[in-house]
Formats: structure tokens, C-alpha cells, sequence
């Protein structure tokens, strides 16, 4: 950790600075409860479901574990992994069954990872904690997604929370400090949990132990800690996938809801581009095919399952440069999309109404058109300025411009760190790299922008480094000491 004249400095400014998002978020809370009783719209899964687990008390835990839980809004109980609708029963079970609850849980967790993306970053030096801190608070999607009765902010706790751990082990000094060894681990099993999406995350964590600890340790070392590592990942992983072969006869981790986002979603909108046609168009056939055929049609849903994961599986074989394509298309909406609504609750009423309205028209043409597509943002931006929402879209743009900054300089971020950043930046930057990109190869085929809340703290955090680095080279050269080379 380097330490300079100002460190205290921008230690105190980041007290002041997590207060003060304190207060935003408990105003942004206030203010979307106002117009959204449970929230901001979700999917209907977590919070229904903690509510019937938390009016059964503990048998209701013991029903989800076992998946003799009804099925709620369409899912059943293997489609998602049990962390997050637990977590949330637990608080309805302290004090009632309302969506405030769940949304009081997100918002703490956002807090946390505030702080903990601090201290990744307070690795370096303060500064570079604060600047990353800076960056986290000033992106309205947290907001959006921690009044949102959802799993997205618990997923990226749980692998900030790893993340920091993983990056204390990584630059301790002497022997493995196994017990940080084993805490990431935990954190990481605590995120698979939570979204299956974290499910292959444990390859790329193991890989950069193997990249870092390769020279420092010993082969038997290493051994030692990819061991306790990976134990504490397979063991239960291993569990849950029996737990839903017994259910259903399909051992995958979240088959259900890995059939329907890949089959239902993803094959859909390359089909539409192969054949040049309207998603919804080619989503439509799709299910009308899939109905009349013997392989898919009446069969049991661990077939079904399996049959929509192989049907994805076959069509990115055969069509390997159309999914490139498609994957392309979805970085906008994965890394650059912007939550208006996170603004828009603070609307008076005549106006949220009507940017209701225009909201809901752009969500059903969504699927349909690229997200490359000029023409909707364009349309979008004149329905703000016509209706005087210059907040919101002012806001947007500066987010945006954001986004795009952060994007290219975390990438290059993470270069500098592997160059200048010492032992614990080339560490953490090694770990981010493998970490946020497998995080980033689940999201693509499927993209919403809440899928990239674990993948923009890593980002933040070398982007910070990059900043940091900027300035302490350009002061250098003020007082002659130096040039904008590196030292």
C-alpha cells in the first residue's frame, strides 16, 4: 500500500462521501416507494417466494432446500439458485412480508460494497480508493437495481466481498493465509448462490491464484491452496446439482433458468439476424416448432431443460459468426444503458404518468431493435426535451459519457496496474482480468444492464489506478522531478 502527505485526506473525504450516499439512497428509497409500493418492476420470483417461505418459518426453509415449494409466477424450484429469496424471507420474518424489506437489504448491501470497493482500492492508496468509491456512487444504476426486489446487488456484494478477500490473500507477503484462502472461497459459493451466473467464476478465481502464486509458492503450496479453494466451491455446487437431479432429473445448477435465457432469449435474436427478421417474429416460430416437436413437446422438464441449453449449444455452432454479432449488439445494453427511472420518481405526478406511458412503448419495442440503434435513442432524447425533463436526460448523458470513460480506461486501468502497480496491483489487476471477464461472457449472450453491477467495481477500481497514476505523473513533471514516462 503506498501511502502519501494525503492520504488522511482522502480518507476523510470518503466518510463524507459514503454519508452523503447514505442520505441519497435513503431519499432515493422515499421517493420510489412513492410511486412503486414494491419496488421497481421485477419478474415477480424473489419476493413472492420469501414471502411463502417465511410464512412457513423454518419449514418453509427446509421446503425450498428440499424443492417441495410450489411453483410461483411460472418458476419452479430448480429454476434459480436459494440465497437471495432467503435472505429476504429472513427479513420478512423479522418484521413483516412487504417488499420494503427486501429493498432495506438491498440498499445495505449497496452500502457495503461501497466500502469495500474503498478498500480495494485503499490497496493502492487512499486516493485510489476514493476516486473508485467516486465513480461507484455517481452510477444511478446501483440505485436502480437496490430498489429492485432482486438478486443483481447481492450477486455483486458477494463478489466485491470475494474480490477483496481474494486481493488481501494475493498480496500477503509470507505464507498462504489460508483462512483468507477459505473466506473468499465462501464469498464466491455465497454468490453462486445467489446467481448461477457466478457458477464458472471459481475457474477463473483458481487461474489467477495459479498466474500469481505460481513463482512465490512452491508446487505443494499452491496445491495446498487451490485445494482449500476449490473444496469449499465443489462441495456444495455439488450438492445443489444432486438436490435438483432428485427433483427433476437434470443435475444442472440453475437448468431452468439456464434454458429459458439461452432458448427463449439468446437463440431467438440470432435467428432474427441470420434470417433478417424481427426477434419477436423468430421467437414466435421458435415456440410454435418447438410445440409441435416429439423431442420437446410434452416431454418432463428435466427434458425440456436440457433440450433448450442443446438447442442454444447447436446454434452457436452453426452459426458462429451471426452470435458474434449478436454478442456485439448486446455491449451497449450490457455496459452503456442508462436507468432513467431512477430519476423519474422524483417527477410530479402529471409527469411520471406520462413518462410511464412513453417508458412502457420503449420497453416493448426493446426486443426488437439493436441496441446500436440511433433512431430510438434519438427519439428518446426528444421525448425529455419536449416534456422539459432536462434533468433526467442531462444526467443521462453525463452517466453515458461516464460509462464510455470508465469502460475504455478500466480496461487500460488494468494494464497500468499489471505495469506500475506493484505487487498487489499486478495481483488484483490479474484477478479482475479473469474474473470480470468470464463475469462478462455469461452476460453478453443475454445482456441487461443489471448484469454488469459485479463486473463495473473492477472497473471503477482500475480506472481509479489509472487516474491516480495520471496525476501523480503530471505533478511529478510540475516540480521537475519527472516526465509523463513511467518511473
Amino acid at each position: 500500500m503506498r501511502h502519501s502527505p494525503s492520504s488522511a485526506r482522502y480518507e476523510r473525504a470518503f466518510y463524507v462521501l459514503f454519508l452523503l450516499y447514505a442520505a441519497v439512497q435513503a431519499v432515493s428509497l422515499y421517493r420510489t416507494l412513492h410511486y412503486f409500493p414494491i419496488g421497481f418492476k421485477t419478474e415477480g420470483f424473489y419476493s413472492p417466494l420469501a414471502a411463502h417461505v417465511a410464512g412457513l418459518g423454518w419449514d418453509g426453509v427446509v421446503a425450498l432446500i428440499k424443492g417441495t415449494v410450489p411453483t410461483i409466477g411460472g418458476f419452479g424450484p430448480t429454476f434459480r439458485p436459494p440465497l437471495t429469496p432467503l435472505v429476504f424471507a429472513a427479513a420478512y420474518s423479522l418484521f413483516e412480508p412487504r417488499e420494503l424489506y427486501a429493498l432495506l437489504v438491498n440498499n445495505v448491501l449497496t452500502s457495503l460494497t461501497v466500502l469495500l470497493v474503498y478498500l480495494i482500492g485503499r490497496g493502492v492508496n487512499a486516493r485510489v480508493g476514493f476516486f473508485a468509491a467516486l465513480l461507484f456512487v455517481l452510477d444511478p444504476i446501483f440505485l436502480a437495481q437496490a430498489n429492485r426486489a432482486e438478486s443483481d446487488t447481492m450477486f455483486m456484494f458477494f463478489i466485491v466481498l470475494f474480490l477483496y478477500l481474494a486481493c488481501r490473500f494475493l498480496a500477503h507477503d509470507r505464507r498462504p493465509h489460508y483462512g483468507l484462502v477459505a473466506a473468499s472461497s465462501l464469498a464466491l459459493i455465497l454468490a453462486v448462490f445467489t446467481r448461477n451466473a457466478g457458477l464458472y467464476v471459481w475457474f477463473a478465481a483458481a487461474l489467477a491464484f495459479v498466474v500469481v502464486l505460481w513463482r512465490r509458492l512452491g508446487r505443494a503450496e499452491l496445491a495446498k491452496v487451490l485445494t482449500v479453494f476449490l473444496v469449499v466451491q465443489f462441495v456444495p455446487i455439488g450438492a445443489w446439482m444432486a438436490r435438483n437431479y432428485a427433483i427433476t432429473g437434470n443435475a444442472d445448477f440453475a437448468g431452468g433458468s439456464t434454458g429459458v435465457y439461452l432458448g427463449w432469449f439468446f437463440v431467438p435474436h440470432v435467428i432474427a439476424m441470420r434470417d433478417g427478421i424481427q426477434s419477436s417474429v423468430a421467437q414466435r416460430r421458435l415456440i410454435e416448432d418447438l410445440n409441435k416437436d416429439p423431442a420437446y413437446a410434452d416431454q418432463p422438464l428435466a427434458v425440456q431443460e436440457k433440450y433448450l441449453v442443446s438447442l442454444a449449444v447447436r446454434t452457436v455452432l452453426d452459426n458462429p459468426g451471426t452470435t458474434l454479432l449478436v454478442i456485439a449488439d448486446n455491449v451497449p445494453k450490457l455496459f452503456l444503458s442508462y436507468p432513467f427511472e431512477v430519476l423519474s420518481v422524483f417527477l410530479d405526478e402529471s409527469s411520471f404518468r406520462k413518462w410511464q406511458e412513453f417508458d412502457a412503448v420503449q420497453f416493448r419495442k426493446t426486443y426488437d431493435r439493436s441496441n446500436w440503434d440511433l433512431a430510438s435513442k434519438l427519439e428518446v432524447v426528444r421525448f425529455y426535451f419536449d416534456n422539459g425533463f432536462l434533468l433526467p436526460i442531462l444526467y443521462g448523458f453525463a452517466s453515458k459519457i461516464m460509462y464510455g470513460l470508465t469502460l475504455v480506461g478500466g480496461v487500460v486501468g488494468l494494464f497500468a496496474m499489471m505495469r506500475w502497480g506493484g505487487r498487489y496491483g499486478w495481483s488484483i489487476a490479474i484477478l479482475f482480468l479473469l474474473v470480470g471477464g468470464v463475469l462478462t461472457a455469461v452476460s453478453t449472450p443475454v445482456a441487461a444492464a443489471r448484469f454488469r453491477l459485479p463486473v463495473t467495481p473492477m472497473l471503477y477500481v482500475s480506472t481509479a489506478f489509472l487516474a491516480d497514476w495520471i496525476l501523480a505523473r503530471l505533478a511529478a513533471r510540475r516540480r521537475g522531478l519527472g516526465s509523463l514516462r513511467a518511473p
